[in-house]
């Protein structure tokens, strides 16, 4: 048992649309404390469709009112993606996007 493990519950489930999902729950306060997705067999893509301005509005869409710390276009694996990090009022996060697609690839949630 790690010290998490104490703290914690980890559910882990994958949608039909291959979005796979981590989520850590405090047994504490019973609230999510973080969120995890991942979209499986998307990697980025070497064509570069979306500009920083693009990729502010995806964050936006999902999370309106956000503050952009960080928009910065990089290599993963030979793919290009887009690094996004924000915050809200409520949660900081950090996102993956596609940047020829602008789908989210990654998204890493912290409540």
């Amino acid at each position: 048992m790690t010290k998490n493990d104490q703290f914690e519950y980890e559910v882990m489930f994958t949608t039909p649309d291959n979005v796979i999902y981590e989520v850590e729950i405090s047994k504490l306060t019973e609230r999510v404390t973080e969120v995890n997705t991942k979209l499986q067999n998307n990697y980025g893509s070497n064509i570069i469709n979306l500009k920083p301005d693009d990729v502010r509005q995806i964050v936006l869409k999902e999370f309106p009112g956000a503050s952009i710390h960080r928009i910065k276009l990089e290599s993963d694996d030979g793919y290009q993606q887009y690094k996004v990090k924000f915050s809200t009022n409520t949660v900081r996060g950090e996102m993956e996007i596609n940047p020829e697609t602008g789908v989210i690839i990654e998204r890493e949630l912290h409540y």
